[in-house]
């Protein structure tokens, strides 16, 4: 995965983990920190970069694990599974380069929750299809034709509406 596509993906992801309810009570019920939460999002970008023919259930094992590794969170509700297809999805999408469909499949999902970044700036993934051509040159100026958009958490909260009602089961790991 190309740098430019690396920090796309970042975005995408926590756009994807910000809306997974479990790790969300998990941090709120101080099974862990915004930070580790943070981590996580890198952890499963890193996956990606080093592994090419990653499937679901590869996936989906090492988030369960994760959950209940840096966490204490045994997972009954099979929400892993949903998050990795999600995730798995578009990582082929960033293999094949399919800058359009990433495209299309991230108008999809459903709206960034801004607390997996806390008090951090919420960045936004912009594609276009013109960043292969700019890829070189982007290196060398900083500039992107993917780089995420930074818009302060006032104004991108005031946007989104968060559903408090949602209830999930998060247990703690039995010893």
């Amino acid at each position: 995965m190309e740098c430019q596509n690396t920090l796309t993906c970042q975005c995408i992801m926590e756009r994807i983990f910000s809306n997974w309810h479990e790790l969300k009570k998990a941090i709120e019920h101080g099974m862990g920190s915004y930070e580790q939460a943070r981590s996580f999002v890198l952890y499963v970008v890193e996956i990606f970069k080093m592994n090419d023919e990653l499937d679901v259930m590869d996936l989906s094992a090492e988030l369960y694990d994760y959950m209940e590794g840096e966490f204490q969170i045994q997972l009954e509700d099979n929400s892993e599974k949903e998050v990795a297809q999600r995730a798995i999805r578009f990582h082929k999408l960033f293999k094949n380069n399919d800058l359009r469909s990433i495209e299309i499949e991230n108008n999809k999902l459903p709206p960034f929750q801004p607390w997996i970044l806390s008090n951090r700036t919420i960045r936004t993934a912009t594609i276009t299809s013109n960043a292969t051509e700019e890829d070189s040159s982007d290196d060398e100026t900083g500039g992107s034709s993917q780089s995420p958009t930074e818009t302060s958490p006032q104004s991108s909260s005031t946007a989104m509406e968060i559903d408090e009602d949602v209830w999930s089961i998060v247990g703690r790991r039995k010893k």
